[in-house]
């Protein structure tokens, strides 16, 4: 990713999603790439939107906490129950801050067979995909972003909570995944 050419904090976060994976693996490291994009763009470039001191608001106001004590960051690593979930918890608060909304496409419950031998499987496939969450999810739902129109595979816990989450340019692809690890096939 070309950092020179991101004009605003959203447009940085909207890519980040994409690959989080690739550049950071908890919230803390997200934020030390905020505070450098902050630090090296251009005077012209800088966030006029005041997104994260607004969702540091929003975020006080749903956890009841004062927002000049607990930063975002630290609201977000509270919350989650292991590091690896801070960022995808960070785009669902982030997403609800914003009224993004989705059309949710196909629902899938998978069997234990399915949950261990197919993330078994997974693990070893494609550096793409990603290694997490380490416990086998108990349902995917594909879903279509009308906020920035890609395919969201979001992955979740036996409690129903959104734990992980990738983005695709096509929906053949999810399906081929969904296929190719799981032996579901998807109309």
């Amino acid at each position: 990713m070309d950092f020179k050419d991101i004009k605003s904090i959203d447009e940085l976060l909207d890519r980040l999603r994409r690959r989080f994976g690739m550049y950071a693996s908890n919230i803390s490291e997200l934020n030390g790439i905020i505070i450098g994009y902050y630090l090296f763009s251009d005077k012209s470039k800088k966030d006029k939107s005041l997104l994260l001191k607004s969702f540091q608001a929003y975020l006080s106001k749903i956890n009841k906490v004062k927002s000049n004590v607990e930063g975002w960051t630290k609201q977000i690593r509270d919350e989650a129950s292991d590091e690896r979930y801070e960022i995808p918890l960070f785009y669902k608060y982030l997403d609800t801050f914003r009224g993004i909304e989705y059309e949710e496409l196909f629902t899938i419950i998978l069997t234990d067979n399915q949950r261990y031998t197919g993330f078994q499987y997974r693990n070893k496939m494609n550096m793409d995909y990603p290694y997490k969450p380490l416990i086998p999810p108990y349902k995917f739902k594909i879903m279509l972003s009308k906020y920035d129109n890609l395919y969201y595979l979001f992955y979740y816990d036996k409690f129903d909570v959104r734990v992980n989450e990738q983005s695709f340019e096509n929906l053949n692809r999810v399906k081929n995944l969904i296929k190719e690890v799981f032996s579901i096939e998807l109309d």
